[in-house]
């Protein structure tokens, strides 16, 4: 099984993990946001089993495999180091 998380609550988050939700050999675990209420929404809406609200919490969860980064691309290079480090 493999447990993803996400990084945004945009549009293609979502559609993403309504595909991640319809794998079995996959689980959505949460989500962060820069805007906690509408993480922890978002990961409610989706199933997920806790919201992150910081990027090194995310970071060192041992129950999270993959994580998908939603946010603007320009941005993507910076929190990828983040997850990575």
């Amino acid at each position: 099984m493999l447990r993803i998380a996400t990084i945004g609550t945009s549009m293609i988050t979502d559609d993403f993990i309504q595909v991640v939700n319809a794998n079995d050999q996959a689980a959505f675990v949460g989500t962060l946001s820069r805007d906690a209420d509408r993480g922890a929404a978002f990961t409610t809406k989706h199933g997920g089993e806790r919201n992150f609200t910081a990027l090194d919490e995310l970071a060192s969860a041992d129950d999270v495999d993959a994580v998908y980064i939603g946010g603007a691309s320009c941005e993507n290079l910076v929190v990828a180091r983040g997850v990575l480090t």
